[in-house]
């Protein structure tokens, strides 16, 4: 016989008594809820006598008209109990007829004993008499339903035990049945099936020379028959096979190790795409630079991750990479262009794109290869503001020295003392503003480049601040400056860098000498503003125009209105790069022409340290 003949009686045998079961199960499962249904029915009639009589009684002690009313709804629910479906059945109504029998009487006894409590007379032995029947009847109809709930549940009962004895045959066959048809199966198709799994098991292994064998004309001995000969062609196969793969291997093996090595070390960022310009490869590098992780960007499109945009007109700048995948060619990135990071930051970027070929020489993506170029453009803007800050300012002093010492050259030894003193001064100051300019550039790359140290210390704010006042005194009286304090009382001491805050006080205070007028007034206050201490400094000098003010903090940038007094324009872009790296805010309001306010906000629980 065919396996599939086989399968399809023993299948037909199981339907046949699963089927057998079910049926059974459900009507006997379904007579069974009837019974207990009626039994939980017959529960609650018990429960509304009890509650009836109990209305009654009340009723006959109280003579109320509550109850009474009471009593008449008890017995209204207790009569639609007695007409439930769930007990519309034969043997149910051979107990029901005389359960309404039984109500029809109690209610005749409860009328006669509200006739009896409303007569003008009222007899209490005739009412403790019709009250005394209407509790034997109550009791009687509470036994005939107790009866009914018996027979109920006996009924249910007796349904299980016929269903379970007949469930159980059916087992028996189902299971003697199920039985023979598995020994069957068995020896046809589970053991020629475990001899070809375990045949395969051992071929799995290695084991190419095994061979299943089987003469059985069924399907199974046609399966085993084509396994051994498809063993033999691929022992043939794999013999062939197995020297080419491992020298294949050992080659792959060496390239990809060199490969991996290549592009961990990079210091590059390198990214690969394919025709589509989803991202297949992402270097450590490229993660670094960009701030995408190497989990985020591969199977992203490269314009979701990566954006080139050009630093003059904003546009996209991704023109080199399709170039490279159009012509097959390297493509370099146009200059000044940035790449916006995941957190939005811009990096200045160079370098550029090659297309990735196939073994035809067709075009399957490309290899985007960059790197930030920030540092170099920082380098080549302060070297270009170098240049031209030493070409304007260190023209002025080294002219005036070249002048003084061609005048004592050419005079020699007749130069009177008066004008020879005079000469050396001059050389004098203007060296001394070549040093402070020298000084200025120092501190100016000192903190561009962070070599820059914060050591913050306990510090009495109100003391460095009387410092700073008193070391203005004189060229603040030499233009008749009003100068004003006004100090919060208890003042707390905080962790501060002391240069640093003197250097707040200083440039505060001398800008605001520098820059008022003769007769103008300077104010310094100290101020403790919730978690913070300001530091702020007031004048009524020149101002800084509106449009100028968002370039005060820029390195070397000093207002139009000031160009006629000396300075470098590097103290307040100091200030702010140190006192934020410490942990503070820096501000200011200004208005042309009637003066500015400065300050600085340390917060109370002190400085942030920096450096070492």
């Amino acid at each position: 016989m065919k396996i599939k003949t086989l399968l399809l009686l023993s299948s037909a045998t199981l339907v046949v008594f699963t089927i057998s079961i079910g049926s059974l199960v459900f009507f006997a499962t379904r007579d069974t809820e009837r019974l207990a249904a009626q039994g939980t029915q017959a529960e609650k009639l018990i429960a509304e006598v009890f509650e009836l009589n109990s209305l009654a009684q009340d009723y006959v002690s109280r003579h109320e008209e509550r109850p009474r009313v009471q009593w008449y709804l008890q017995f209204n629910r207790l009569s639609q109990r007695l007409d439930s479906p769930v007990l519309d059945d034969e043997p149910s109504r051979s107990y029901l007829t005389p359960l309404r029998s039984a109500m029809a009487g109690i209610k005749v006894s409860f009328d006669r004993l509200v006739a009896q409590s409303d007569a003008a007379a009222t007899n209490s032995a005739i009412e403790k008499q019709l009250a005394g029947d209407l509790l034997v009847k109550t009791r009687r109809m509470i036994s005939g339903i107790d009866e009914l709930a018996k027979a109920a549940f006996r009924g249910r009962a007796e349904a299980r035990s016929r269903t379970d004895r007949l469930i159980f045959v059916l087992l028996l066959l189902l299971v003697a049945t199920t039985g023979t048809i598995a020994v069957i199966l068995f020896r046809r198709i589970v053991a020629p099936i475990v001899k070809l799994q375990k045949g395969a098991e051992i071929i799995g292994r290695g084991n190419l020379t095994h061979r299943v064998g089987g003469d059985a004309r069924d399907e199974i001995g046609q399966l085993s028959r084509a396994f051994d000969d498809m063993t033999a062609k691929l022992k043939r196969s794999h013999d062939n096979l197995e020297k080419k793969v491992k020298e294949r291997t050992k080659e792959l093996e060496d390239l990809s190790k060199q490969n991996r090595i290549m592009l961990e070390s990079i210091g590059d960022g390198l990214i690969a795409i394919d025709k589509e310009w989803n991202i297949t490869l992402w270097n450590p590098a490229a993660a670094k630079i960009a701030g995408w992780s190497k989990e985020e960007a591969l199977g992203q499109p490269l314009r979701k991750i990566v954006r080139f945009v050009r630093r003059t007109d904003r546009t996209e700048n991704a023109l080199f990479i399709s170039d490279a995948m159009m012509d097959g060619k390297v493509h370099f990135m146009e200059p000044n262009t940035v790449m916006i990071r995941k957190d939005g930051a811009e990096l200045d970027v160079s370098d550029s794109a090659a297309p990735i070929l196939d073994q035809k020489g067709a075009v399957k993506g490309a290899i985007v290869v960059f790197r930030d170029t920030s540092r170099e453009k920082e380098l080549e803007r302060s070297r270009n503001d170098l240049v031209s800050l030493v070409t304007h300012e260190l023209r002025g002093p080294a002219s005036i020295i070249q002048g003084y010492v061609e005048l004592i050259k050419e005079r020699g030894g007749k130069t009177p003392a008066a004008d020879q003193k005079k000469y050396i001064q001059g050389i004098y100051d203007a060296n001394e503003k070549l040093v402070e300019l020298a000084n200025s550039l120092l501190t100016v790359f000192r903190v561009d480049f962070g070599d820059v140290v914060i050591n913050p210390q306990p510090v009495d704010v109100a003391i460095l601040g009387d410092k700073a006042l008193k070391q203005l005194e004189l060229p603040a009286a030499a233009k008749k400056l009003k100068i004003a304090k006004e100090y919060d009382e208890a003042l707390p001491i905080i962790n501060a860098d002391k240069n640093l805050t003197e250097l707040v006080f200083g440039n505060f205070l001398s800008n605001a000498v520098k820059y008022t007028p003769e007769g103008g007034r300077v104010r310094l206050e100290i101020r403790k503003r919730g978690a913070e201490l300001h530091i702020v400094v007031s004048d009524t000098g020149l101002g800084i125009p509106k449009g100028q003010q968002a370039k005060i903090f820029e390195k070397f940038f000093r207002a139009s209105n000031v160009k006629a007094i000396s300075g470098v324009g590097v103290g307040l872009h100091v200030l702010k790069a140190m006192t934020e790296r410490a942990g503070c805010r820096i501000g200011f309001e200004s208005e042309e022409g009637k003066g500015s306010t400065f300050f600085v906000a340390i917060p109370v629980t002190g400085m942030i340290k920096v450096g070492t």
